[in-house]
């Protein structure tokens, strides 16, 4: 039992840091998406980094919960808050028929995608012979499926248009005045059991600390004021 406990705790904790970083991530990548700058490799690398201290942070939070019975409280309220969060956002898309026409469309694309990509490997020799080595050579397919998937401007429309269909749901979903009040409720239970657990564990706040600072590296600079 002890063990199913820990595992449904880090299951949940990387869920809540996952959706973290991508919402936050979304919002620090849209002044670059407007430029239309392809991005640099130093950047994609500090991006990782930051994946890897929120993970190493969630899974830092859920052994100390185990351990401590106030941090395991406030860890199981917050895990609670974060899936009425996506209950939210379910019932949002599916009360509203166009974030649910929306969503139907991405799922088809995706779907058309999958057998567009089985069919424009199996027609590679070279892949069809890596595959069968694939226990060995795993990341030299995978980058090869990449690139052939990348050449194939069928696979780039379907992806184009869930793009955009996803982005119309996006800002539905911000908008959403229930879901912002679930969020930030959530948001709030997690921010304090970090803190609280970061005060029991100078390993946690070491790894907070490092990640804070990357944050700020990765943060677009400020507007410039306008000439007076």
């Amino acid at each position: 039992m002890r063990c199913v406990m820990r595992c449904g705790a880090w299951v949940a904790a990387v869920f809540c840091v996952a959706m973290g970083v991508a919402a936050w991530a979304q919002e620090a990548a849209k002044p670059a998406a407007a430029e239309a700058k392809p991005a640099k490799a130093p950047a994609r690398e500090q991006w990782a980094k930051l994946t890897e201290l929120n993970q190493r942070i969630n899974k830092t939070v859920a052994d100390a919960a185990q351990a401590d019975a106030e941090l395991k409280t406030m860890h199981q309220a917050q895990v609670a808050k974060k899936q009425a969060v996506e209950e939210k956002r379910k019932a949002v898309i599916a009360e509203t028929p166009e974030l649910k026409t929306l969503q139907e469309e991405i799922d088809a694309a995706n779907k058309k995608e999958r057998e567009l990509a089985k069919e424009i490997v199996a027609k590679n020799p070279e892949f069809a012979e890596m595959e069968k080595q694939l226990n060995e050579l795993r990341q030299k397919v995978e980058a090869k499926r990449r690139e052939l998937l990348a050449g194939a401007p069928e696979v780039a429309e379907l992806r184009k248009g869930a793009t955009e269909r996803q982005a119309k749901i996006s800002a539905a979903l911000r908008a959403n005045e229930d879901l912002k009040k679930l969020n930030a409720e959530s948001d709030a239970a997690w921010n304090e059991l970090v803190k609280k657990a970061a005060e029991k564990s100078p390993d946690l706040a070491k790894l907070i600390e490092e990640r804070d600072a990357l944050m700020k590296t990765l943060a677009p600079p400020p507007a410039k004021k306008p000439a007076k």
